[in-house]
């Protein structure tokens, strides 16, 4: 714990944009790692389950840890349940396809995906909430610039040169 501080600033901006708590710390490489990873896990989950692996009504549990990954996942939550889910007067969903006639004009219809497709998905996108609470402690106790979280390399110690230190100490003479 020692040289590190907390900077609530990164920490919100992590929370923000992926990779963005980095840049306001100068790591501009660790961030565009984290980023891009952060953000590819959250576009594969949607090219493998559908924009339906982000859904707060049918998967609120998920929906909590999806959501650490900020207002991307709230954007994408506010897409799917306003403009692509179709539900009917009760709030039940309406699955076939095309839209059955008394369903709002506009939307299209919505079926969730076989074979547990939308499941993989979402777990892409839960994971990547996950490793986005990792960016946003490791930024919130982020050590001073220029410190490593490894610990220090040893200087190298002339060997002979020691042994004769210790020999003179001792009050002994070499022979």
């Amino acid at each position: 714990m020692q040289g590190q501080r907390f900077q609530p600033v990164a920490a919100i901006l992590a929370l923000l944009l992926p990779g963005l708590g980095y840049v306001a710390l100068g790591d501009l490489k660790r961030a565009i790692y984290v980023g891009a990873g952060i953000l590819g896990l959250i576009a594969g989950g949607l090219l493998i389950g559908g924009l339906d692996s982000v859904d707060s009504k049918e998967d609120p549990l998920w929906y909590g840890v999806q959501v650490l990954n900020g207002p991307v996942v709230i954007a994408l939550d506010y897409v799917h349940q306003h403009h692509f889910k179709v539900v009917d007067a009760q709030g039940a969903r309406v699955t076939p396809l095309p839209a059955p006639a008394g369903a709002s004009a506009g939307k299209p219809g919505s079926r969730r995906a076989l074979a547990r497709v939308s499941d993989v998905g979402l777990l892409y996108v839960a994971i990547a909430g996950m490793l986005n609470l990792i960016t946003i402690i490791e930024c919130a106790w982020h050590g001073r610039p220029g410190d490593t979280a490894t610990p220090t390399k040893r200087p190298k110690v002339d060997r002979r040169k020691d042994a004769a230190v210790r020999i003179r100490r001792a009050g002994d003479t070499p022979s």
